[in-house]
Order: structure tokens, then sequence, then C-alpha cells
């Protein structure tokens, strides 16, 4: 992938997104972590239960252009730009072959966020949760 590709998919494409990373969640088995980048340099990540699509955390990053936004996602991702799937375009979706318990995964995920544990991009201008059950469980973690 390159720039020019990310702000065609974003600026042009029917979706005014694209998905850049759909992997198996490292930290959280049987958890899909997705990288979608949109509109106005917005970046979402989401953590989504394996075979589901929404319904997971979702982290958004307000950055201030393209190139500030990829650099940070290339230092997250530890992978250049160069070496990024298209995955809007592959539809590509990882397969679990190891054996997993969501119950647990989902205890770690739930703690990890409430004590800001997730690992995240850095270098963004502004990072926030959409509202709903996530920004309200953060929101009244120490009440």
């Amino acid at each position: 992938m390159d720039i020019n590709e990310i702000a065609q998919y974003v600026e042009l494409g029917s979706a005014r997104s694209v998905t850049i990373d759909r992997s198996l969640a490292k930290n959280y088995p049987g958890y899909v972590r997705e990288i979608i980048i949109m509109r106005g340099f917005l970046v979402r990540i989401e953590f989504n239960v394996y075979d589901h699509d929404c319904g997971g955390l979702s982290f958004y990053f307000k950055y201030s252009d393209y190139e500030t936004l990829v650099l940070s996602l290339e230092h997250y991702l530890d992978k250049k730009i160069e070496n990024w799937t298209n995955i809007s375009k592959t539809g590509f979706y990882p397969s679990i072959e190891d054996e997993y318990n969501i119950e647990i995964s989902g205890k770690v995920l739930i703690n990890d966020f409430l004590n800001d544990n997730v690992i995240l991009p850095r270098e963004y201008l502004e990072k926030y949760l959409p509202v709903g059950y996530w920004e309200e469980l953060y929101h009244n973690r120490t009440q």
C-alpha cells in the first residue's frame, strides 16, 4: 500500500474508509483486531470476538494528516506501509487454529482496558471511545 491508495479509498471510495489490518489479537485469544482508516485522518481500532464484526471494544484516534497517521501505524504494527495489506480489497479474515476460552480472554481484555494496558498507537492528536458500553465502563471504573 501507499498513502495515495489510502487516500483514494478514504476520500473517493464508497465506504469512505480502508481496512489495513485484520489479525488475531495476540493478547486476547478469540478476538480479532481490525484497523480502519477513515475520513478526517481518523483511525478506528476494534477488538471483536472472532466471527463477529461489531460490538467489541473500539478506539478512535485523530491525526493531523496522512503522514503522521501512517508513521504512527507503522510504529504500532512494526510494519512499513509498503507491507500493509488492503483488507478492504482482499476481504481477508484470519483463521483460528488454537483452542481458546472467550470468557477468560474477555476478562483479560476488560481488565487491560480498565487499567489502560491495551497496547495502542501513539503520536495521535486525540483518542476517544464511542458512546456506549465501553465508554460507560471506563468512566465508571473508579466508582
